[in-house]
């Protein structure tokens, strides 16, 4: 009967101890890189109807700097139904640095009617060709 209660007790222990290996690698600032189904379902979500998913999926493709996102990003900095989705596209947009749709950014400023996400658009475009100067001048080119 006593093997029976150590059982359970030794299990517990168990998990406890892997729980905790894993909390202490989690410390250590392991890059955890995105697999290609989270990449397809931030890509689903940037292009999803749900305000709340399109938003927190533009906000993540920023953060993690997915730069597979770029080209739904690139849709929503043109859908001018929702100017804050854009704004915000914008910003992950800057953050992935891709320099194709950041140098339309000036162009998409230029159609663009609503004078808050116009001012935005052409102040990640001026803020890209300041970082892209001081790159080109870190580098000695």
């Amino acid at each position: 009967m006593k093997t029976v209660v150590q059982k359970p007790v030794f299990l517990t222990v168990v998990l406890m101890v892997l729980f905790l290996l894993n909390t202490v690698n989690a410390q250590n600032g392991s890059k955890t890189v995105p697999g290609a189904n989270a990449v397809k379902s931030l890509i689903a979500g940037i292009n999803s109807e749900n305000y709340g998913l399109k938003r927190n999926c533009i906000y993540f493709a920023g953060l993690y700097r997915i730069k597979e996102a770029s080209d739904a990003l690139e849709e929503v900095l043109l859908d001018k139904s929702e100017p804050e989705n854009q704004i915000l596209a914008a910003l992950s947009v800057y953050r992935i640095d891709n320099d194709e749709v950041l140098a339309r950014l000036r162009d998409y400023a230029r159609i663009q009617e609503n004078t808050e996400v116009k001012r935005m658009y052409l102040a990640v475009y001026r803020q890209h060709q300041d970082d892209s100067g001081i790159r080109l001048a870190g580098t000695g080119q």
